[in-house]
Formats: structure tokens, sequence, C-alpha cells
């Protein structure tokens, strides 16, 4: 840290900001005490001990996940227990737990060795994944392994549970079982060198209402204990050391944040309908059962987009049975009934297939075998999710959209594959759900272009702003040399957008958004004045959104989107919305 005349300086820190809100206090840097692990060479005739040495350590650590598990549904409901019944299930897991008893018996390894071996392994197939909520579950396999060798080895753990006064956390990574037993009353703040937005430490922050950054580097190296902190978990930025005029600066902003977050929590129960009496549905995305608490919280109307991939991390990889998918789906549709879930189909590329969990390298994964062209090719696992859903359908509006849709005819493939399982689940004489709706992800250029084609064959259409920008542009958005490219605001984007809800309405289906493109307050006019039904987006935003919808009228927003039409660049649409936003809600940004 910076020190001039023994005074430390100003300096300012840059990460994710995952749980919104600013606070000011003195850090407290906590290390996990990590035991270090040895490789101890085993007699033939201690095998048999060892084993039953990792078997009691087992057993200790799903009791101590199963107080976890019970104090979390007293504090923040069942949804968030779900975590921890996953790292329960991991502890029972065969593929895990045979490996650790293999390495034990066959390379004659101490218990504690094992388990580490076993964990990196694991660990390492999320990491080949490049998608942030495969990486992230790594921390899940971290967390259990943790506390797997702690008990072991006999020795106690550290908590967080009892501080003396307000602290932010500073850590290198505040695992999931670690947040859940922070003392409430005086950790105002967290702060991690790991993580991203669909960490469960950050699902939990923002669930406890702990604003919380992430991802910032060599945090540990920068800030010491008990120095003075800034931390703003909506900008994603941390102040060490903050000057006088900074903190006077925060406090004002952090009045100013409370006013404002207390004006739009009164919308929770409020519609989102224009001035003019046009309602929009506004839902939310998630990645986990437990974000349906925070929908609801923050007035979501429904679930406009549930990614299902995480359910192979939690299940060490492996595909789920359909009785695991079936619990989840219906978990959720009971939760948020008598609203829509809307369910996205295993939208994954080709290393999730094969020997193991990776097969074959693509150079272009990303236009490569994916989405719905994969589970064309692996029908056994997406009828298995199919049947799942229809049984879910029992017990709420669950609904199913297909991802990656290029064509009529692949279309119509995937709806077989839906009439087959009916087919099937009817010959079981199983429950089902024959009216489960059917939609697909409108993200590839060809889909958009003949979404007048497609609408007559679906129920709904939602439209996926992120791939479809990048395949319609031919940008990247993560290559730094040509994300300057990516403009949701391109002449060409905006014209498909209007081409794609018309012909969405013209069949008379409903046509929702649950790309980024729906939650950016920039944009809520145009898209109300294109006559957009649904919106979807992470749940800490809908009430922004909310409270620019009820600020309009739908008449003067079908204008604003008539003449955003007519201009030839993004800046100009750009700069002519930014003025029309701050006539409607001046304290919009």
């Amino acid at each position: 840290m910076s020190v001039t005349n023994g005074v430390a300086r100003q300096k300012v820190l840059r990460g994710i900001g995952v749980s919104p809100g600013i606070v000011i206090a003195r850090a407290l840097v906590y290390e996990h005490q990590t035991i270090p692990v040895f490789r101890v060479p085993l007699t033939r005739h201690e095998i048999k001990g060892e084993i039953a040495r990792a078997n009691r350590g087992r057993i200790e650590t799903k009791r101590q996940l199963a107080l976890i598990k019970k104090r979390t549904e007293k504090t923040l409901g069942q949804d968030h227990s779900y975590i921890f019944e996953a790292q329960m299930l991991m502890l029972d897991d065969e593929l895990f737990v045979d490996r650790i008893e293999n390495l034990i018996r066959h390379e004659r390894v101490n218990a504690e060795w094992a388990v580490k071996t076993s964990t990196e392994e694991l660990a390492s197939m999320f990491e080949k994944v490049d998608k942030g909520y495969f990486r992230d579950r790594g921390s899940d396999v971290n967390d259990v392994a943790s506390r797997l060798i702690r008990n072991i080895a006999g020795n106690s753990e550290i908590s967080l549970d009892k501080l003396e006064k307000n602290y932010i956390v500073m850590a290198e990574d505040v695992r999931p079982s670690d947040v859940t037993q922070l003392d409430r009353d005086h950790t105002v703040g967290l702060a991690m060198e790991a993580g991203g937005k669909t960490y469960h430490t950050a699902i939990i922050a923002r669930s406890m209402g702990i604003p919380c950054v992430v991802g910032i580097p060599n945090l540990m190296q920068k800030v010491e204990h008990g120095t003075p902190i800034v931390l703003d978990g909506s900008t994603g930025s941390i102040i060490v050391s903050p000057t006088k005029e900074t903190l006077r600066e925060y406090k004002v902003k952090r009045k100013k944040e409370h006013s404002r977050s207390r004006r739009l929590s009164r919308l929770q129960t409020l519609p989102a309908e224009t001035t003019d009496g046009r309602s929009i549905v506004i839902q939310a995305n998630i990645e986990f059962p437990e974000e349906c608490e925070s929908a609801i919280k923050h007035g979501g109307e429904g679930i406009g987009l549930f990614r299902t991939e995480w359910l192979l991390s939690s299940n060490s990889g492996k595909f789920p049975s359909e009785e695991t998918q079936y619990r989840v789906y219906r978990r959720v549709a009971k939760k948020m009934r008598p609203s829509s879930v809307i369910v996205r189909a295993f939208d994954l590329s080709a290393e999730h297939f094969g020997n193991g969990s990776v097969s074959e390298f693509e150079s272009n994964p990303a236009m490569g075998l994916r989405s719905i062209r994969l589970l064309l090719k692996h029908r056994n696992v997406f009828r298995e999710q199919l049947r799942a859903l229809l049984r879910a359908r029992v017990h709420g509006n669950i609904q199913v959209m297909f991802p990656m849709i290029s064509g009529v005819g692949e279309l119509r493939e995937a709806m077989a594959e839906v009439e087959r399982a009916k087919q099937e689940l009817e010959s079981e004489g199983t429950k089902f759900g024959a009216d489960l709706p059917c939609g697909i992800t409108l993200e590839v250029p060809s889909a958009a272009a003949i979404s007048d084609l497609l609408a007559r064959e679906v129920d709904f259409f939602s439209i996926g702003t992120n791939d479809l920008i990048q395949y319609f542009l031919g940008v990247d958005r993560g290559n730094d040399q040509v994300s300057y490219l990516y403009e949701p605001l391109h002449p060409a984007i905006l014209r498909s957008l209007r081409f794609a809800i018309d012909s969405a309405h013209a069949a008379g289906i409903p046509v929702g958004m649950c790309g980024e493109m729906a939650s950016d307050p920039l944009l809520v006019a145009l898209l109300v004045g294109f006559d957009i039904d649904e919106l979807s987006m992470s749940a800490d935003s809908i009430p922004v959104v909310k409270n620019i919808i009820r600020h309009l009228a739908a008449k003067d927003a079908r204008a604003i989107a008539e003449q955003a039409l007519g201009l030839s660049t993004v800046k100009d649409v750009s700069r002519y919305l930014e003025r029309e936003l701050r006539k409607l809600v001046p304290d919009s940004y």
C-alpha cells in the first residue's frame, strides 16, 4: 500500500459488482487456515484403517453441512439450502467417494492426499469449460473438499459468526458455507479475489443484502487488516484508505442510493404498466432454484429464462437423471406459480459429451456442435429433460424453449422429440402436462430472418440478444480488439428486432427478450415502442425497468421507436434515446 509521510494514500481497486449497495467500514482480512496436505505412504496393513478414517471424516462433514443447511433454511429460506443439499450429495457421489477409496487402496496414500487428488481432478474438469457458471462451480467442490480434509485431520474450523464491530470481509475466497455463517449484524460487505456473477457466494450475498464485489486481482496483497474501505457493490469499486473528500462524496451517494432504493422498492407489487394502460410482463433470469426468492422480492412476474446447465456441475459433471431434473423443475414451478417458468433446454457444447465430459476439440465452438444441434445428436439426454419438464408441468406453469434454432426443419425435429416423450410417459401411465408450451430462443440471424415462418410453429419467442448481436454483426464481444463493434443499437439489430416482434404478433404468439438489452434503461422506451410483451433480466434490474415503464405512455414509446428506426448510426440512436429517457425519468441513471 502506498504511504506518503506516514499516511496511506487512497487506492482504487476494480472488480465485478455482484450485490449492490455502498458501505464504509474497516477491512477484516480473512485467510482460510488451509491444512498442508502431504503424501504419506501406507503399509498394506494401514489401508483398512485409513479408509475408515476417510469415512469418519465424510460422516462428520455431512453432519456439519446438514446443520448449515438447516440454519440456511431458517435465515434465508428453503431455496438457498439447495446449495448445501448438493454439497451433501457430492459426499455420497460414487465417482468422488470411490475415487478416494481407490487411491487409498491401490496407491497406498493417506486419506487427505486422496481427497486432494480427487478434488483437483474434479475441479480441473470445470476449469476446462469456457462457461462462467461451470468454472464458478469449482468453488463448491473446493468448499466440500477443504471441510472434508479438515475433518479427516481433526482440525476445528474458523468461524466469522461473532465479530466485535462492523467490518468489510476481505478474502481470497469466501466459500458458500462460510457466507451463511457470517455475523449478519456486523458483516456489512464482502470482497473477494475469486468469483463471478454466478458464484454461489455472490447469490447468497445478494439474498442477504450484503454488498459484494468479486474478481479483484491480488486483493490480499493490496489491503491490510483494519484499513478504512469504501465498497460499492453496484460499480464493483473498492476504495482503500479513502480521503476525507472521497468519504464525503460516497456518504452523499449512499444517502441518494438508499432513498432511490426505498422509492423503487414500493414498485414490487405494482404492475409494469404504462401511463395509458399497456402492460409488460417483467420476469427474472435465473441460474439456480434459490434465485426465485430474489425474483419475487424484486417484483418479478415469473422466470423468463431458467438456465439448466448448472445441473451437470452439481452432479460431478454427469448428466442428471430424469428424476433429479423433475424435482428441480417441480420445485421452481411450485415456488413461482401461477407465474410462468421458461426453462431453456440444455445449452451445451460438444465438450460435455463423449468419453467422460470432454470430447474432441472444435476450432470454433460458438458455431459448432452445440445447443439444439447437440441435443438432436444425443436424443436420449434431450428426451430425459423433456420428460422431466412434462412431469413438472403438472405442478405449475412450466414452459420450455429450444436454444439456437436456425430453421423450421430443425425446430420440427425438436418438437417431434416432445411428442415422443409424451407418448412414452402416456404408455407408462405417468402423470404429465400434455399442454407444455414450447418456444424458441431467437439468437441466430437465420432464425430472425424467417421469424414469420417460425412463429407459426411455436407457442412463443424469446429473443436472446447477446448471441444474436454477436452473430449478426460478426463480433466477439469477449475480444478486446473488436468488442467496441458490439452495438445493440446498430440499425440492423433494431430492424431485425422489429421484424421478429411483428412476426410473432401476426402469428398470435407473445414475444419476450432475455438478453442484456432487456435490462438496459436506455432501451426500455424503444422496446415498449416495438410492442414487446415480456422482458426478462437479473432480478436486481427489475425495479429500475419497471419504474421507467410506469413513467411511459405506450403511444409516446411507439413514436420514439419509429424515430429511432429512421436514424442511420449507433451514435445518433444512442443520443436520441438518452435525451428521451432523461425527459421521462430524470433520475434513471
